[in-house]
């Protein structure tokens, strides 16, 4: 019995094309499920980061509301206010840009003591092109003051 496993073993020297074909095809699919799931995940997990330091920013605004004495001008608090403060640790980076673009809005609620705290990231302009011409049509032609 062994002699002949050994046999048909010593016949069989490699795979055939369709063999490799098969195996190529098959790890080409589960590669394409494995990148559309991390890239999926890597989503996630920033909307999670972003959610997290909305939270972060609530909360540290509202203690220094609570213990600043005197309170200061309301549009001057910001994030580095809140850092120097000691009430962040490091600074807030947003995980979609990689900066600390969050801006802090604070208006006074209706009830004295309250305030409504907005978080958002804040939208920076777009810088002109100092390369650019202002005068120059976008035809290709030159515009004319006349």
């Amino acid at each position: 019995m062994l002699k002949k496993i050994r046999k048909l073993l010593k016949q069989q020297e490699g795979f055939t094309l369709v063999e490799l074909m098969i195996v190529v095809v098959i790890l080409g699919i589960l590669s394409g499920i494995g990148i559309q799931q991390y890239g999926r995940i890597q989503d996630n997990a920033k909307k999670a980061a972003h959610e997290a330091n909305h939270r972060i920013i609530k909360s540290a605004v509202q203690m220094y509301l609570m213990t600043a004495d005197p309170l200061p001008e309301l549009e001057a608090i910001n994030l580095k206010t809140i850092k120097d403060a000691g009430y962040l640790d490091s600074q807030i980076v947003n995980p979609y840009t990689n900066t600390d673009n969050y801006k802090i809005a604070i208006e006074e609620g209706e009830v004295s003591g309250a305030y409504i705290i907005t978080v958002t990231p804040s939208i920076e302009e777009p810088t002109e092109d100092p390369t650019e011409d202002p005068t120059e049509d976008p035809t290709g032609g030159t515009s004319s003051n006349g």
